[in-house]
């Protein structure tokens, strides 16, 4: 439950306010390197002085200063940034203790910079090196596929399954009267937070859209999927972080291709575990779905070596705009989304960073 704070004294705001209009006036001078700084300090490696700092600024909305560092920020940021709706309870700073709290968030943020613009000179030569994963590639070393050594399963089966939710076959009927002209018009990321459930029939022509097999050859060791993959290796697994869809129970669900069927291998409200693997972010964790293509990259390594990390990447580009498009038509809203906590997300799914890991997400919302 979180408390709700109060304003401190009128005679203390007084007694304070030389102070505070210096410190105002700090705040406004920031560079963009120690606004990032303290944007971090606040949400990730402090959250109760965090949830004080914003207090602070919400009894100085009017100042110019104040105005002028939130609108660095686009409007989501200043929302999450001024919300006193955080997981934690705490009260705010003590009136004559502002001055040095608020000092010290600052003086800390300066720190903070100083160790980013280290880091931003050391991530270059690794900046480079992604560049050069984008090229197309002639490696001369000979991929598995051409040594005799046998091809990766196609599918992954896990090994847990608590239950299975065999899906209906797909049916058109659902979607609404719009062409895919219009919905490729009309797309746009949507990051709206309802308490809207989305229809399971929704749910099933999503995935179809995005992970359905249209066709399997060799005794399936092959197959073809509504979308293209190189080779048509197929290297993602669909997982779902469910919160709101009728008729299933909360939980963390794989998406089993081949039988149509979605397995639950966590039952439960995840949102709390979920927040901080997608680094707070309030339209991923609170959606009705939170799905992530995760890939076990070797098998399109099998087949192409070196170049398969530039093919898989391509891929899931390709996987998401499905998403795009089918929901659109179903006239629901998502917003993908590369930005997580890898390891904390990788541990939360059950998978190990090594040979399987998350690269792409997207939330699936209702529209209100």
């Amino acid at each position: 439950m979180v408390k709700e704070l109060t304003s401190p004294e009128p005679d203390a705001i007084v007694r304070s306010a030389m102070s505070e209009t210096h410190l105002l006036g700090r705040l406004a001078v920031l560079t963009p390197l120690e606004t990032l700084a303290l944007t971090r300090f606040i949400f990730r490696d402090d959250v109760e002085e965090g949830y004080r700092f914003a207090h602070f600024l919400r009894n100085h909305l009017k100042s110019r200063h104040v105005q002028k560092f939130l609108s660095r920020f686009d409007r989501e940021s200043q929302d999450v940034l001024l919300s006193s709706k955080r997981p934690v309870t705490v009260t705010p700073w003590p009136a004559g203790e502002v001055e040095t709290r608020v000092s010290k968030v600052l003086k800390r943020a300066q720190t903070d910079a100083k160790n980013l613009a280290q880091l931003r000179e050391q991530s270059l030569p690794v900046v480079q090196a992604h560049r050069e994963g984008m090229k197309s590639v002639q490696p001369d070393a000979p991929f598995d596929s051409y040594l005799g050594i046998e091809a990766p399963p196609a599918f992954k089966r896990p090994e847990t399954v608590l239950s299975r939710i065999k899906l209906s076959r797909p049916s058109l009927k659902a979607l609404k009267a719009k062409n895919l002209v219009d919905c490729i018009r009309d797309r746009r990321s949507n990051r709206e937070i309802n308490a809207l459930a989305i229809a399971k029939k929704d749910l099933n022509l999503l995935l179809w859209a995005t992970s359905g097999i249209a066709e399997i050859h060799d005794n399936g060791k092959s197959h073809l999927r509504n979308v293209p993959s190189g080779g048509s290796r197929h290297a993602f697994d669909t997982y779902l972080f469910i919160n709101r869809v009728k008729g299933m129970a909360p939980g963390l669900y794989f998406y089993d291709p081949t039988e149509h069927e979605l397995l639950a291998l966590k039952l439960g409200d995840l949102s709390r575990e979920l927040r901080p693997a997608v680094n707070g972010q309030g339209h991923l964790y609170q959606a009705a779905i939170y799905v992530v293509w995760a890939a076990t990259p070797y098998r399109s390594e099998w087949r192409y070596g070196l170049y398969a990390r530039k093919d898989m990447l391509i891929e899931c580009g390709h996987i998401c705009q499905n998403l795009y498009l089918m929901a659109e038509a179903l006239e629901l809203g998502v917003c993908a989304a590369s930005g997580y906590h890898q390891s904390e997300l990788d541990r939360l799914m059950g998978l190990d960073g090594r040979d399987e890991f998350a690269v792409y997400s997207a939330s699936i919302s209702a529209r209100s």
